[in-house]
């Protein structure tokens, strides 16, 4: 008898008691051929009822089978993750042995003689450099004179694919690249400035910006002090038609209308609004010398990024550098006999206004204004504003984390992209960039990146952003993170270096398409786009840096089906956004990415048949339409078809007025036999599967599968320059000599007299000939094929498949 072992002790138990210790309820030892207690008593030791199975509980089960359906799913995603890696490696493989790389001096040492070293280190040197240059030619804006920008712009990036993109055949027209960045600039008025009148907004819209604002940006960017500024609100609230001081009103102003634009798309007469006031408030005193009117200047600046104004962005970059240089922000503060409230303010305001030099200098592709050598200022203290006063810090709780903390950490990347821009990036018009350099710039960003706080990293789990997310500073850390990445990397893949920077577009293509993943992550989540950078044109370099990456591709694989799916999100999100250049973007991923054009009006639905028309028809005719069919129904009926045939022995073609006049007809020749249509499914359904034919054409009848292998497929080209489907594609007239026949022409409800059963059955039983169903077409009921509500009446039984 199998013995059971209870849990973890060392007691056990027999599986099944005899038939004498069962009836008792004693304990049976199960000793065989007799047990103890059947041996006590002289009994026979029997078992007549073998053990059953007994099923498991039906939860258990359940929970078995959900566990298994949990992991098939992270099976099939780890294998859609190894099928990208894979890719990946093979796309690097094709780097030449002599591409350059970046081994450690040791190994290097340990494994070279001293004079193949020597050899070995100035071939590398010089394998390792390649020269880039400056665009040689200004920009054209129409209300002023030509300007400059340099490689680190997205413009940069456009060009290098257009001229990619035509060298492998893949583009066949010219981009503007002047469409996707400075859409937000405005003309210089002519006239005289209106007057603007200093009005509060409602208190409801009013609370949420505020509220949008010291979540979303104030951790990022502390410009403001906040116990201040909520003080002042408070005023402003009580009173606003008594707050006279311009400051005060521009920093309100700026704040809502910073905000405004991060947030959902709102009115934009709010906007146009703060704008207008906070710029008629700002022109009163941006003379002056003070911390407060470099607060005004440094949001700004943030405003006029967000909504890609960049003749005012350097109009306010210009005073604030050169006010916080005579305010002495760029010198160590310790220097100074400052309370500490006054000390932090100014540590916070100084570190605001360098990331956003740097962020505004990098995406313009101009030079910094504030020099690296001159910056002395330290890093603020890691504490909020509600705990330092004029007096000191107060105590705070200890483990817990400040907002001020996502602030350091932005702060410490400006100070690596400070160096990309300075290495990188330089103002010459022709210079050499090292392979090694770029390696080394990306190890420092890993290592930011690697010593990050946890609640300060957006992890990334099967290559997908984390949901966990109640905040927008992660997944802006991380996105400033990757935005930085593609800049690192981006001269080599504007060099145009062949394989040897293959490795450089894959790391591109990569951060791209997280920066798309965040920003899909801070829509879906209904958080704030809180950089200090125009969101679309963000996007459209995102996008562009996808479509280099495209261009290389194999067209089948885990790699380009994700990145088609990105490149198509970028579409949407601009279109969403309004975005300025969303028909030029558009229109270039259309001829990279398999995706159908918008059209300007809602196609017909297709036709049950490839006809030349459409088969739309009115939905007020579906009635007498369905009794016009039953009344052909009743005439194709056995009696119906033997009165018929006594009155006129000659067959006539069956006419139907209320159909449309564009039913395609296609012949039924008797010669064709019913073995050929055993053989088409397998064909038919991959056909269906391409997109070549539809539904209706298998139910009813249309060419065969191997005529469909000869239509070319509409490419995107075509179909943009039409918004319909020409009517040339669906031409074949050709192929009607094979097409298979019918097996079922007409099917009614029980209503009707009979069903197209009858006519592939007994088409001989009432003295028709052979041959004589060509001269009954194929009959359809038209109309639109996505309304089933007057449809209720056909049974649906096809007897064509």
């Amino acid at each position: 008898m199998p013995v059971i072992k209870v849990g973890s002790s060392c007691q056990s138990r027999i599986a099944q008691a005899c038939d004498r210790c069962r009836s008792k309820k004693i304990r049976c030892d199960g000793i065989r051929p007799s047990c103890t207690q059947c041996t006590n008593v002289g009994f026979e030791c029997k078992t007549s009822d073998k053990l059953s199975r007994r099923a498991f509980p039906r939860g258990y089960t359940e929970s078995l089978e959900e566990r298994v359906r949990v992991l098939e799913s992270e099976v099939r995603e780890l294998k859609e993750l190894l099928d990208e890696k894979d890719e990946k490696i093979d796309m690097l493989s094709r780097i030449h042995s002599h591409s350059p790389s970046v081994p450690s001096a040791a190994s290097r040492s340990s494994t070279h003689s001293p004079a193949s070293h020597e050899i070995r280190h100035v071939s590398q040197e010089k394998e390792e450099t390649f020269k880039v240059q400056q665009a040689p030619y200004l920009l054209d804006d129409l209300n002023n004179d030509s300007f400059f920008v340099g490689n680190s712009s997205g413009r940069t990036l456009v060009e290098a694919f257009k001229q990619k993109a035509q060298e492998t055949a893949r583009l066949s027209t010219d981009i503007n690249s002047s469409v996707f960045f400075g859409a937000g600039a405005k003309p210089s008025p002519t006239h005289s400035k209106p007057i603007v009148s200093f009005k509060a907004p409602p208190r409801l819209i009013s609370d949420q910006m505020i509220n949008i604002f010291f979540q979303e940006w104030a951790p990022l960017f502390p410009v403001l002090h906040r116990p201040a500024f909520l003080t002042l609100y408070e005023q402003y609230v009580a009173s606003p038609d008594t707050m006279g001081d311009k400051k005060s009103i521009a920093q309100l102003n700026l704040v809502f209308g910073i905000a405004a634009l991060s947030s959902d798309p709102r009115d934009g007469q709010d906007v146009e609004s703060f704008e207008a006031q906070w710029q008629s408030a700002i022109e009163s005193f941006f003379m002056e010398n003070d911390i407060a009117t470099l607060q005004c200047l440094i949001l700004a600046q943030i405003f006029c990024l967000l909504r890609a104004d960049y003749s005012r962005l350097l109009k306010y970059k210009g005073l604030a550098v050169g006010l916080s240089q005579r305010l002495g922000l760029h010198q160590s503060q310790k220097r100074f006999a400052l309370d500490a409230l006054t000390s932090e303010t100014r540590k916070k305001v100084f570190w605001s206004l360098y990331t956003v030099d740097c962020l505004s200098a990098a995406h313009l592709g101009l030079p910094r204004l504030l020099r690296e050598e001159d910056v002395h200022c330290e890093y603020p203290v890691d504490a909020d504003d509600e705990y330092v006063t004029e007096k000191g810090f107060l105590p705070t709780l200890p483990g817990e984390y400040t907002k001020l903390s996502s602030a350091l950490a932005l702060f410490r990347l400006s100070r690596i992209l400070s160096k990309v821009i300075t290495e990188l990036y330089p103002g010459s018009a022709s210079h050499e960039i090292s392979f090694r350099t770029i390696a080394t710039l990306a190890d420092e960003l890993e290592d930011w990146q690697t010593n990050l706080a946890p609640h300060l990293k957006l992890t990334f789990t099967q290559d997908k952003p984390s949901t966990n997310v109640t905040s927008s500073r992660a997944p802006v850390l991380s996105l400033a993170y990757h935005h930085i990445r593609a800049l690192v990397y981006r001269p080599a893949v504007a060099a145009n270096l062949g394989d040897r920077g293959s490795s450089a577009v894959v790391a591109v293509g990569d951060a791209c398409k997280h920066i798309v993943q965040i920003v899909e992550l801070l829509d879906e989540r209904k958080l704030s786009f809180s950089f200090c950078l125009n969101r679309n044109e963000v996007l459209v370099q995102a996008g562009f840096g996808l479509l280099f990456q495209m261009v290389n591709l194999a067209r089948e694989g885990k790699l380009i089906k994700d990145s088609n799916r990105l490149v198509c999100s970028v579409m949407d999100m601009l279109e969403q956004g309004n975005a300025a250049g969303y028909v030029e973007f558009r229109r270039v991923g259309c001829d990279i990415v398999a995706v159908p054009p918008m059209e300007p009006m809602p196609a017909p639905p297709l036709s049950r048949h490839n006809s030349e028309g459409h088969m739309g028809a009115p939905l007020d005719t579906f009635r007498a339409t369905h009794k016009s069919l039953k009344a052909l129904a009743a005439r194709f009926s056995p009696s119906g078809m033997k009165a018929s045939r006594q009155e006129s022995h000659e067959p006539r073609r069956a006419t139907l007025p209320a159909l449309s006049p564009n039913v395609a007809v296609h012949a039924n020749p008797s010669s064709t036999s019913l073995s050929s249509i055993h053989s088409e499914p397998p064909r038919m359904l991959s056909s269906l599967d391409n997109g070549q034919t539809n539904i209706y054409d298998t139910i009813y009848g249309g060419p065969c599968a191997d005529a469909l292998v000869d239509i070319a497929p509409l490419s995107a080209a075509s179909a943009d320059s039409a918004a319909t489907w020409s009517p040339n594609v669906w031409n074949w007239s050709s192929y009607s000599s094979e097409a298979p026949p019918p097996q079922s022409v007409l099917s009614f409800s029980d209503e009707s007299l009979t069903s197209g059963e009858e006519f592939g059955t007994a088409a001989c039983e009432y003295g028709s000939t052979p041959g004589s169903d060509r001269l009954y077409p194929g009959i359809m009921i038209p109309g639109d094929y996505d309304t089933t509500a007057n449809l209720a009446g056909l049974d649906g039984a096809y007897c064509g498949l």
